[in-house]
C-alpha cells in the first residue's frame, strides 16, 4: 500500500469515527450494532471513493477483500437511488478531500 491511499484511508478512519460517534477499535472489530455498522460501510465506500483498491481497504478495514466488494457495491446502489445516502458521501467525501489537502500543504511547508 502506498503512502498516499494509507493517508487517505486514515483519513477516512478518522472522519467516519468523528462524524458517527464510534471508536476506531468499534470500526475495525467485528460489531455489528447499527451504528459501527453504517460507520463502517461508509468508511469502505469512501476509502474506495479516495481510489483505495479492496485488498488496501480490506487490509485496513480488517475484512475481506470480498466483502469489501459486496459492500462497496450495495452502497453504490443506495448513493444512485437515494438522495439521503447521495448528499452524506458527498460531504464526507469533500470532509476527507480537504483533510487531504490540509495534511499536503503542511507537508511542503515542512519539505523546504
Amino acid at each position: 500500500m502506498d503512502d498516499v491511499t494509507e493517508d487517505a484511508i486514515d483519513d477516512v478512519l478518522e472522519i467516519i469515527t468523528e462524524f458517527y460517534g464510534v471508536s476506531l477499535e468499534d470500526v475495525l472489530s467485528p460489531r455489528r450494532s447499527a451504528q459501527v455498522h453504517t460507520a463502517r460501510c461508509v468508511g469502505i465506500y469512501l476509502a474506495h471513493k479516495a481510489g483505495a483498491g479492496p485488498y488496501e481497504i480490506g487490509e485496513r478495514f480488517r475484512r475481506n477483500h470480498a466483502i469489501i466488494a459486496a459492500v462497496c457495491r450495495n452502497m453504490s446502489h443506495k448513493v444512485l437511488t437515494d438522495y439521503h445516502h447521495r448528499r452524506l458521501i458527498r460531504d464526507l467525501d469533500v470532509i476527507r478531500i480537504l483533510a487531504t489537502r490540509r495534511r499536503d500543504r503542511v507537508t511542503l511547508r515542512w519539505l523546504h
